[in-house]
């Protein structure tokens, strides 16, 4: 399990590699403070990395993602016309009946649905169709939803942990280490199955006796009808065959060997033909930014690569790990957390990525190496649950509560996010210790 050997040859930086780690780190800081739009920022500092010659103009596409972003926008654009044919509230209004306004089996139900979703479609776009739905139920039962709001936010993120295309980080992960769609699923969504479970059995003893509803609050939701939120049953069926057909081809794309990023271009190409609406309309919703974001950050991570930062560091980080696999997976594990609940995970992912493939190419660890990536991709994504500034779909939900006049603070949010974080983060250590060690 452990290898102790003298670290690699040693890598002296340049003054340009500073001038480079200068521009990231900076450009790091303007993105976790949110002072200006973190696209604006991902752009000035690639431009600055090629401007100041750092990286020639035709190097930057090879470190261009494009596998990433074109998943990232066929998943957009299916995710856009589904959210149209009334699917979620279908299925608010079908919870809501089938536990017969029980209002904690409604918000069990409610948790576990977004946390699949989440697995399948953005955190974000998940996010902006259910809280609605959420609101809603929550009116109707005559209750506070800001409890529930906030554990919205972390199981999204708990959910989309299980998937490749769930969470961007692992978008990021899968397509630098060629993992498949069914390597995440048989790999991750054991522990997040189990990270729900648990969460669900804790919020019931927790809440069971503390929700109070009125009888003839509990009999609107009864009465309530799925169906009506289905305003064109052929839509909505062909909208739903297309989503499930792209991710059954998800599941099996490394047997037909066609990338999940094409197989999302075809899914988003025939729910087109489908909708009856100008397509120039939905890509107006589409989240250009977040593409934008992507490849500004690819170039600069890409110099960094480039310059031989990465590899510097990477040394150092084995030479933290004294050699040992299962340090360094911990490391990586509550390191990315500790930072993803502070920071933007994806810039993280981004940066740490190349070095991990100098660790992985070191051949310096005993046992199996690929530990390291699912390290990389719960602590990423698992540490967002903690604090508002952890994940975009934090920030989506406390501004879709605030715009509903429901005030979520910073410390209200962690009061939740924190112990929940710790809670997962423990279930991670412990399965990828039984798994891989």
């Amino acid at each position: 399990m452990e290898h102790h050997i003298n670290s690699i040859s040693n890598i002296s930086l340049t003054y340009q590699s500073f001038i480079a780690i200068l521009i990231f780190l900076s450009a790091y800081i303007f993105i976790a403070t949110e002072k200006i739009n973190k696209t604006i920022i991902a752009l000035l500092g690639a431009s600055a990395m090629v401007g100041l010659h750092l990286i020639h103009s035709k190097d930057v596409f090879k470190y261009i993602d494009f596998n990433v972003i074109f998943l990232l926008i066929g998943m957009m654009i299916i995710a856009e016309v589904v959210g149209k044919t009334g699917l979620f509230e279908f299925v608010g209004a079908w919870i809501a009946k089938k536990a017969k306004g029980n209002p904690i089996k409604i918000i069990i139900w409610i948790l576990s649905f977004h946390a699949f979703t989440s697995a399948f479609l953005d955190n974000v776009t998940t996010a902006i169709l259910i809280v609605p739905i959420t609101l809603a139920i929550s009116q109707q039962l005559e209750i506070n939803p800001t409890p529930i709001l906030i554990l919205e936010a972390i199981v999204g993120n708990i959910g989309g942990t299980a998937t490749l295309i769930g969470d961007p980080p692992n978008l990021l992960i899968g397509s630098a280490r060629h993992l498949s769609f069914m390597d995440f699923i048989k790999t991750l969504a054991p522990p997040v199955i189990v990270m729900m479970i648990v969460l669900n059995t804790i919020l019931y003893f927790l809440f069971r006796n503390k929700l109070k509803v009125s009888i003839e609050a509990q009999a609107r939701l009864k009465n309530l009808n799925p169906k009506a939120a289905i305003k064109d049953k052929k839509f909505f069926i062909q909208s739903l065959s297309v989503l499930l057909g792209t991710i059954l081809l998800f599941f099996v794309h490394e047997y037909i060997d066609i990338e999940a990023s094409f197989i999302a271009l075809f899914g988003a190409s025939i729910i087109l033909l489908i909708d009856k609406d100008e397509p120039e309309e939905l890509f107006k919703n589409l989240e250009w930014s977040t593409i934008l974001f992507f490849a500004g950050l690819f170039i600069m991570v890409g110099t960094l690569e480039e310059l031989g930062v990465l590899k510097y560091i990477s040394e150092k980080l084995i030479d933290i790990s004294g050699n040992s696999l299962l340090i360094l997976t911990f490391v990586i594990l509550w390191g990315a957390a500790i930072i993803s609940a502070i920071v933007d995970n994806i810039p993280l992912v981004a940066a740490l990525i190349p070095m991990l493939k100098h660790v992985e190419e070191s051949s310096l660890y005993s046992g199996n190496i690929e530990v390291i990536w699912w390290a990389l991709a719960l602590g990423a994504c698992l540490g967002g649950v903690a604090t508002i500034i952890g994940a975009s779909d934090n920030v989506i939900i406390v501004q879709m509560a605030k715009k509903n006049g429901y005030e979520i603070s910073f410390g209200k949010f962690a009061k939740y996010g924190v112990p929940s974080m710790i809670l997962v983060l423990l279930i991670s250590s412990l399965y990828l210790y039984i798994r891989f060690f």
